[in-house]
């Protein structure tokens, strides 16, 4: 999967900028959309990516959000950082769970919680990206070898 595309400042306001994203449900919904079954990821460490970044910038930062059943409103979601410093070549991102921070309705009130897990999306937002591309080969949990 590849996200493409173009990130600008909103018409009249400079210092916004719009989003662009490439997420997926991880759960089945209802027929009123209320969720049949969470995915519990609890018996890992976080997330992992297969990453390749094709852009202007040598070095980018893009978001991961996740969604919980605690998230009230579209906008509302667990989010992590990561950046990439190598445009062309394959990199593996590892976020740990204690990375994602809530915002929104719902999430910035109830803390993270890797067993209740409804949506993951990979975001490009906060500011302006001319073009951009981000190929993601691998979505996967980790577990830390101790």
């Amino acid at each position: 999967n590849v996200l493409r595309g173009t990130v600008r400042s909103l018409p009249g306001q400079p210092d916004k900028f719009g989003f662009v994203q490439m997420a997926t449900n991880l759960i089945t919904m209802g027929n009123n959309h209320e969720v049949s079954q969470l995915v519990d990821a609890s018996a890992f460490d976080g997330m992992e990516l297969d990453v390749l970044y094709e852009g202007e910038n040598p070095h980018e930062s893009f978001n991961v959000h996740l969604k919980t059943d605690a998230c009230q409103v579209p906008q509302a979601s667990y989010r992590a950082t990561f950046s990439v410093d190598c445009p062309g070549t394959w990199e593996t991102i590892r976020i740990p769970w204690s990375h994602f921070k809530g915002f929104g309705l719902g999430a910035s009130e109830t803390p993270f919680d890797p067993r209740r897990l409804v949506r993951a999306g990979i975001v490009a937002i906060g500011e302006a990206y001319p073009t951009l591309g981000l190929g993601i080969s691998g979505v996967r949990l980790f577990k830390e070898i101790s």
